[in-house]
């Protein structure tokens, strides 16, 4: 037998993913790497990012390492932190929760020290709580965003700069600890989280000088696809890429935030012998960042350069329509601190998706048109229409009579104001 399709169902369904997506906007925030080197290019970049940040509402910002160049800081209360950080990004739209993590300049000094560094008296912008460490974000829509932020450093130690590490000697069991963690943590946040982000150091996938990283590719990236990581931040390599790879993942590179070289054709010298090459979608070496403006069911990467120009738009629609919309938990479940979005843009997603629901209603109505099931649905929206009218109407002659429960409360409050 073949099955029927229930062209009513359908029909209302769109007409509430399109009443959805209208009513809600994008939760966004900013990302940059490879950023603390006090430079003029610093700088630009730094008022760029307040005036977009400013005019997208971003929430939060995620820093991808080299947080502090030559050498990082020597502890809590070293001058860098004021000189690198809180004397740069000072434009209101930045005094927002910073999320970083380490990069291979950052091991050159005292590593612990930027840890402890989110607890110190006065410190509101750096949250840093451990070497990797995951966190939630409720979308504009109710949808979760989680982020696994790691220590790339860790699990590939092969760098001039972070053979301290080889100094402890169970430093290959630290290492397995922390694939073991990623492996949990991405099994837990993948049952509930609209989008799966994981952000780290060292690229994996790289036109760049450092190409693509084999011990990243052999150890990371197979968990990345085990549970349909949806997108890789990186920096590292000085320059933004944006990689769109067979696996479906995005692999996203921005580590050119403070005018680091080399530049020119020397900064994409691999291009064509990474495995990413034919898969790039993006690539410049000027200095910018990145923001990024999330919904449910899209995902938009701008990069922009120093001088406010935009380069590049990426967008990824959410692969997995029926994944949870919420966490499944209480909202007092999710980290009190994170934070909530709360912004009124119009989302990318409203922009794409308003109009191609809207478009297939119509081309369903053509051709359905004479279906009882469609003729039901139309009767449907007619009588949800004529009840919400209806409702209004009762409301207001309720109101005009002062029946409303909320206009005795006014009067109550108002007279307690008085006393």
């Amino acid at each position: 037998m073949t099955p029927t399709i229930d062209c009513g169902l359908q029909l209302r369904v769109l007409v509430l993913t399109a009443c959805v997506a209208a009513v809600h906007g994008t939760f966004n925030f900013l990302i940059h790497g490879d950023w603390g080197w006090v430079s003029s290019n610093q700088t630009l970049v730094a008022q760029q990012m307040g005036v977009f940040g400013s005019q997208i509402d971003a929430k939060f910002v995620v820093a991808l390492g080299d947080n502090f160049y030559e050498s990082g800081v020597h502890n809590t209360t070293d001058a860098t932190w004021s000189k690198a950080f809180h004397d740069v990004y000072t434009a209101a739209s930045l005094q927002v929760p910073w999320y970083p993590i380490l990069g291979n300049h950052d091991y050159r000094d005292n590593v612990q020290a930027q840890i402890d560094r989110t607890y110190e008296k006065g410190e509101t912008l750096w949250n840093f709580p451990a070497l990797y460490y995951v966190k939630q974000y409720r979308l504009s829509d109710g949808g979760i965003m989680s982020i696994l932020y790691i220590d790339t450093q860790l699990l590939d130690p092969n760098h001039d700069d972070t053979q301290v590490i080889f100094e402890n000697p169970d430093w290959e069991q630290a290492r397995q600890d922390e694939l073991d963690w990623i492996d949990r943590t991405l099994a837990e946040e993948s049952k509930v989280a609209r989008w799966l982000i994981v952000a780290g150091h060292y690229p994996i996938y790289s036109v760049g000088v450092n190409c693509d990283n084999k011990i990243l590719a052999a150890n990371l990236m197979p968990l990345l696809q085990k549970y349909n990581v949806h997108m890789y931040l990186a920096g590292h390599d000085h320059n933004h890429q944006y990689i769109s790879m067979k696996d479906g993942i995005r692999y996203v590179v921005s580590g050119q935030s403070a005018g680091r070289g080399p530049f020119g054709p020397e900064g994409y010298k691999f291009m064509g012998i990474s495995n990413s090459s034919d898969y790039i979608q993006n690539y410049f070496s000027e200095c910018g960042f990145a923001y990024a403006e999330v919904d449910s069911y899209n995902f938009k990467t701008t990069f922009v350069n120093s001088h406010g120009e935009v380069k590049f738009t990426g967008l990824m629609a959410n692969p997995f329509p029926n994944a949870l919309s919420s966490s499944g938990k209480d909202e007092n479940q999710l980290d009190s601190t994170l934070p909530t979005s709360g912004s009124s843009q119009i989302s990318v997603g409203t922009a794409i998706i308003l109009p191609t629901v809207l478009g297939t209603i119509i081309l369903f109505l053509i051709v359905h048109r004479n279906s009882g099931p469609v003729q039901s649905a139309i009767q449907w929206i007619r009588g949800t229409r004529d009840s919400n009218v209806k409702l209004s109407i009762d409301d207001s002659v309720r109101s005009s009579h002062g029946l409303t429960n909320d206009l005795d409360t006014s009067i109550q409050d108002r007279t307690r104001s008085r006393v």
